[in-house]
C-alpha cells in the first residue's frame, strides 16, 4: 500500500489557539501562562507587566517567526531518505532552536530593531548576543478566497448580503454546500547574510552539517517600547517583545544555510482561525 509523504508538516499549538480565541473575543480576563513564554525560557524581559501591556497595546498577536535545526530525521540505514517530525500542538518552542545572530559585541539600533528576544549568554568563556526572534514582514492587505470542490477564485464583500436569501430547498433533497470562504493574509521569512552561520560557528564548532533549517514557527507577543537593557543598547531604549509565544509549528526536510551568500526567502499564510505555512 503506498504512503503518502510529506516534506513539511506544521501544526497550530494549544497556546496559538488560546490566543487566538483570546484575541478574537477580546476576553476581559485574559488568561497570563508567563511561564510557557519564550521569555522565561531565555529569562527576557520576564519582569514585564502584561496587564499593563494588554491595556496599552493590546492582546499578543502573531508577530515574529523563529528557526530551528531539528525538523527531520534520517529513517534509512543508508542515511539516503529523510522525512520531517510531526510536531505537536502541546509544543511551547521548536525541536532545536538556532538564533538568527551571535555575537560578542551587540549590535546597532538599526539592527537590533529586526530582532526580539536578545539574550546575553557565556559559551567557552565567552559573552554573546544571542537573536532568537525576528519580526514578520506582513503584506499589504487581506485577501478572501473562495474554494468551491476544485475550482478556486479570489472573492470580494458584497454588501447585497446584508438582505441575505436562503436558497430554495427541494423536497427530501439535502443540501450539500462544498463551497467556504478563506480570508487570510501573508506575511514574509527573510533568513540572510550572516545570520545563521554565526550561531553555527560558536555553538557548533562551525560543524555546516548542522546550518540546515528544518524548523519555522510563528510567535505570538506584545511589543514593550522603551525597553531598557545597556548591555544589549549602551544608549537609548528599545523595542523588546514581551509574552511572547510559540503559535504554530512547521518542520520540514530543510533549507541549506551554510553560506553566507544564501538567502532564504519563505512565505507563510495566516488564515481564518488556523496557521497555515507554506
Amino acid at each position: 500500500m503506498a504512503t503518502a509523504f510529506k516534506t513539511a508538516i506544521s501544526v497550530t499549538t494549544e497556546l496559538g489557539k488560546i490566543n487566538q480565541l483570546a484575541a478574537s473575543l477580546k476576553l476581559e480576563s485574559f488568561p497570563v501562562y508567563q511561564s510557557a513564554t519564550i521569555n522565561a525560557k531565555y529569562g527576557v524581559n520576564t519582569n514585564a507587566s502584561i496587564a499593563d501591556l494588554i491595556v496599552n497595546q493590546g492582546l499578543p498577536t502573531i508577530a515574529y517567526f523563529g528557526i530551528g535545526i531539528g525538523g527531520f530525521a534520517n529513517i534509512s540505514t543508508d542515511k539516503n531518505i529523510a522525512q520531517p517530525y510531526t510536531p505537536s500542538p502541546a509544543d511551547m518552542d521548536l525541536y532545536t532552536p538556532i538564533p538568527f545572530r551571535c555575537t560578542k559585541t551587540p549590535l546597532d539600533a538599526t539592527e537590533l530593531a529586526k530582532y526580539r528576544i536578545v539574550e546575553r549568554r557565556k559559551i567557552n568563556d565567552q559573552w554573546y548576543f544571542l537573536y532568537w526572534l525576528k519580526k514578520l514582514d506582513f503584506g499589504s492587505g487581506i485577501t478572501i478566497t473562495k474554494l468551491s470542490g476544485e475550482d478556486i477564485a479570489s472573492g470580494s464583500l458584497d454588501t447585497s448580503n446584508l438582505f441575505p436569501v436562503p436558497k430554495n430547498l427541494v423536497s427530501s433533497e439535502v443540501d450539500e454546500n462544498t463551497s467556504r470562504t478563506s480570508v487570510s493574509v501573508a506575511a514574509t521569512r527573510v533568513i540572510e547574510g550572516p545570520e545563521v552561520m554565526e550561531a553555527i560557528d560558536v555553538m557548533y564548532d562551525g560543524d555546516l552539517r548542522r546550518a540546515r533549517i528544518s524548523e519555522f514557527g510563528l510567535y505570538t507577543g506584545i511589543e514593550n517600547h522603551g525597553y531598557r537593557d545597556e548591555n544589549v543598547l549602551p544608549s537609548g531604549t528599545y523595542t523588546e517583545a514581551a509574552y511572547v509565544q510559540l503559535a504554530s509549528h512547521m518542520c520540514c526536510l530543510g533549507y541549506d544555510k551554510s553560506s553566507p551568500n544564501t538567502k532564504i526567502t519563505e512565505r507563510c499564510v495566516i488564515s481564518t482561525g488556523e496557521l497555515v505555512q507554506l
